[in-house]
């Protein structure tokens, strides 16, 4: 099928045939479901960054070649060196780069993380982004299952599989740099929102008083204590990140209950504001 499907990429590319003009128009807005793995031993997986799976994300029109506008998807967000196949059926890693994986067609499912992950069914249209180190394999696949993979501009390309990868990976993981853009989104997609807060970028000063609240996909909102101190038991927050975050002197993880039901802490958050008078405070949209 991989030889197949590289002759009928040659010949789009150069005639256009099937392929989208604006793959930014067949986006779906979605949220990405993020899952987080530890080390199991052998495969070593991010000691950071989750795997992100974009549900249905892309539409795939009849008219289109569907591997077409996932290369076109991912090219115009500068992940390129891409290829058309399916999984492979053995457990391996990358240690030195990112990779995404756009279903193109049929079904799969997948086991990330390693032999003691997760097993998560991938349809067409949907988008898996993982970072270096993430355990995967297909234990099952429909008939035409077909995977269009990508990799940001910054990494080199490897492949780990045994304890006699494992030394080398557990160094290498850690040093790849993360992507300049989301392969779906772009550079304001939640994969850069969740790296850059990871890697310590810049962010602009909190007040004393608030509190930065992370979820499991390390994107953040800013509250006041007194408003989730209910909800959660804050802990100091740690000093390699004071000089980031401003005053900020507190840090909490939210149930994902609350994660996933932000309405009664916006709520107080207005009732707040409206009795004291001072601005809202900010808020972004939570995600699991």
């Amino acid at each position: 099928m991989s030889l197949l499907e590289d002759v009928k990429r040659i010949a789009e590319k150069a005639t256009g045939w099937k392929r989208p003009d604006d793959p930014q128009a067949l986006l779906r807005r979605r949220k990405p479901r993020a899952y987080r793995f530890k080390d199991d031993g052998l495969i070593p997986n991010h000691p950071r960054w989750p795997l992100l799976i974009y549900k249905s994300v892309v539409r795939l029109p009849d008219s289109l070649d569907p591997a077409a506008v996932f290369e076109e998807l991912f090219e115009s967000n500068r992940w390129g060196d891409g290829w058309r196949d399916g999984i492979y059926d053995y457990v391996h890693y990358h240690s030195r780069i990112h990779e995404v994986h756009g279903i193109a067609r049929g079904s799969g499912k997948v086991q990330f993380g390693g032999p003691k992950g997760r097993i998560v069914t991938l349809k067409a249209g949907d988008v898996a982004i993982l970072p270096a180190g993430k355990g995967h394999e297909c234990l099952e696949a429909s008939d035409h299952f077909l995977v269009v993979g990508a990799y940001p501009s910054t990494g080199t390309y490897d492949e780990c599989t045994s304890m006699k990868d494992r030394k080398k990976a557990l160094t290498s993981i850690p040093k790849t740099a993360p992507p300049r853009r989301d392969p779906v989104y772009g550079k304001d997609g939640p994969l850069l929102r969740a790296s850059r807060i990871i890697a310590g970028a810049t962010s602009p000063p909190r007040a004393p008083a608030s509190l930065v609240v992370f979820d499991y996909l390390d994107n953040f909102i800013e509250v006041r204590i007194d408003v989730v101190r209910h909800l959660v038991k804050p802990a100091p927050f740690p000093p390699e990140f004071r000089r980031l975050m401003g005053g900020v002197q507190e840090i909490a993880i939210l149930p994902l209950d609350v994660v996933h039901d932000p309405p009664a802490i916006e709520a107080a958050m207005k009732t707040d504001r409206d009795k004291t008078g001072l601005p809202r405070h900010e808020t972004c949209a939570l995600c699991h």
